[in-house]
């Protein structure tokens, strides 16, 4: 079985998959296929499971998104010293791993 769920696009949809593979010799295929397609017809979510779990998926952009600002600033304050660096501080660098 695979399962894959996905964020919300840009219309605010959200999406998720499940695919399941089943195999069976092809003479005696048609009565699990019609289980399985009956089964799959049964199944129903509720509207409030659905938006939780858009308004989940929601939270965790945004948790997402705020780290990747922190894990940004971080980069570019790492950068700012590396270009700032001056001479004299590699010098004393390589002295003292000497």
């Amino acid at each position: 079985m695979f399962v894959e769920s996905g964020t919300l696009d840009g219309s605010k949809h959200g999406s998720a998959f499940m695919a399941t593979g089943v195999t069976a010799p092809k003479n005696e295929f048609q009565t699990p296929l019609e289980i399985l397609l009956k089964a799959v017809g049964s199944v129903a979510l509720e509207q409030s499971y659905t938006d939780n779990g858009l308004l989940t998926l929601a939270e965790n952009g945004q948790t997402l998104r705020t780290v990747i600002k922190t894990l940004d600033e971080t980069s570019d304050t790492i950068t700012k010293g590396w270009k700032g660096r001056g001479k004299t501080g590699d010098i004393m660098i390589v002295q003292r791993s000497d």
